[in-house]
C-alpha cells in the first residue's frame, strides 16, 4: 500500500509535537494523556499499513475506515480503496476512489493512480454485472423448463341415452312380429288354393287378409320406430358432451298411427 510521505509525516508530527507533562518528581509516574482525534487516527493507520503488508485486506480497510472517521485526510480514502479491491471488494474500492478524487487537496500522483484503477474497476464491474444477468436468465429460462404443465380436467363421462336405443329396438321386434305376419298370410293364401270346399277357401282368404293387414301395420310401425330409434341415438352419440339434451322422446299409439313427440 503506498503511502503519501507528507500527509504521514504530518499524522506523526502531530502526535510527536503534543506537549508532555512536567515531571515534579522523578520518582513519580505521571498520569497518562488521553490521545487525541489526531494521535489516534495515527495508530490506526499504522496498524493499517501492517495488515496490509500481511495481506489481511479486510483488517486494513476496517483500520482505515476507523482513521478516516478520526481524521478524514484524503489519503485514507485512497488507501481505503487499495485495501479494499485487495479484499476482492470491487464495488466498495471503486466507491472509496471516487471519493478520494472528489475531495480536495489530493495528492496529484496518487489521484491518476486513482483513475486508473478506477477505470479497470468500472469494466470489471460491468462485466461481472453482465455474467450475472446471464446467469439469471439461464436459471429462469431453466425452471420455466422444468415447470410440469398442469393437465386438463379430464372431460365428464358420457351418458348414453338409453330412449332412441329401446325405441329402435321395439321397431325391430314389431318388424319380426310383421314377418311373422307375413308368412302367415303366405300359408293362408295357400290354403285358399288347396281348400277343399268353397266355405274352407272363404274362411282362409279372410285370415290371409287379416295377416296381412297385420303385416303391413307391423312393417310400417316397425320401420318408423326402428328408423326414428337409430337417427334419434346417432344425434344423441355425435352431440357435443358439455350440452345438455333436453329432448326426451314419447311414443304414442293413436287411431292415426304412431306419434313420436321430442
Amino acid at each position: 500500500m503506498r503511502v503519501t510521505c507528507f500527509v504521514l509525516s504530518v499524522l506523526v508530527g502531530l502526535v510527536l509535537a503534543t506537549p508532555a507533562h512536567a515531571q515534579p518528581r522523578r520518582h513519580a509516574t505521571p498520569p497518562a494523556a488521553p490521545a487525541s482525534p489526531r494521535e489516534q487516527a495515527v495508530a490506526l493507520f499504522a496498524e493499517s499499513v501492517t495488515a496490509y503488508r500481511e495481506g489481511r485486506f479486510d483488517d486494513a480497510a476496517r483500520l482505515l475506515d476507523q482513521a478516516y472517521a478520526l481524521q478524514p485526510e484524503p489519503v485514507l480514502l485512497y488507501n481505503l480503496g487499495r485495501a479494499r479491491e485487495g479484499a476482492g471488494d470491487d464495488d466498495a474500492a471503486a466507491d472509496a476512489y471516487r471519493r478520494y478524487l472528489a475531495t480536495e487537496g489530493t495528492d496529484e500522483t496518487d489521484a491518476s493512480a486513482a483513475r486508473a484503477r478506477l477505470t479497470v474497476l468500472d469494466r470489471r464491474i460491468e462485466e461481472r454485472r453482465a455474467l450475472e444477468a446471464r446467469a439469471a436468465e439461464r436459471e429462469a429460462e431453466a425452471q420455466e423448463a422444468t415447470v410440469v404443465p398442469t393437465p386438463a380436467p379430464a372431460a365428464p363421462a358420457r351418458e348414453v341415452a338409453i330412449a332412441p336405443w329401446a325405441i329402435a329396438g321395439a321397431g325391430a321386434v314389431v318388424l319380426v312380429v310383421g314377418g311373422v305376419l307375413g308368412a302367415l298370410t303366405l300359408d293362408r293364401n295357400g290354403a285358399v288354393q288347396s281348400a277343399p270346399s268353397q266355405l274352407a277357401a272363404v274362411s282362409a282368404h279372410a285370415d290371409a287378409e287379416s295377416f296381412a293387414i297385420g303385416a303391413d301395420v307391423s312393417f310400417a310401425i316397425g320401420a318408423i320406430a326402428l328408423g326414428i330409434g337409430v337417427v334419434w341415438g346417432i344425434l344423441d352419440l355425435t352431440s357435443s358432451p358439455s350440452t345438455p339434451s333436453s329432448s326426451q322422446a314419447r311414443v304414442r299409439f293413436g287411431g292415426h298411427g304412431l306419434t313420436v313427440t321430442f
